[in-house]
């Protein structure tokens, strides 16, 4: 009777101990800075923030491909694998020019992560330029 009452916590461990056994030894993506602003920006001003990218997993992390939602934002990506514990930087530069008001926008890596791709999010607001007189 009292194996019958462990089935049910043998099962469960069995089941934690597979899944855990899938995601060991993959890359992860991890940055630290994935939500932020740039805040009031001049219209026609571009800006530009580096924000690290670290593998916390166990082998290394290969970005495939880093895509923005428009032309007004370019990247500086790095090609080469990041080993695991390790950082490497990326440029994110968002260019107000055409643009006004409040700006959402979207930078997404593509990588062979265990956590599929990985979303950096960014706002702005374009404020009218000041004339210089």
């Amino acid at each position: 009777m009292k194996l019958l009452n462990l089935l049910p916590i043998l099962i469960g461990l069995l089941a934690f101990s597979s899944a855990k056994a899938q995601t060991t030894g993959k890359p992860h993506v991890y940055v630290a800075d994935s939500v932020f602003t740039f805040g009031d920006i001049p219209q026609g001003k571009a800006v530009t923030k580096t924000v690290s990218i670290k593998n916390t997993g166990e082998s290394p992390l290969l970005l495939h491909h880093v895509l923005t939602t428009c032309g007004c934002t370019a990247l500086d990506w790095p090609q080469s694998p990041i080993l695991p514990g390790k950082n490497a930087s990326m440029k994110i530069t968002f260019d107000s020019a055409g643009k006004s008001g409040r700006q959402n926008k979207v930078v997404r890596i593509v990588s062979n992560a265990d956590n599929g791709s990985y979303i950096i999010r960014f706002t702005a607001n374009i404020v009218p330029a000041k004339n210089k007189e």
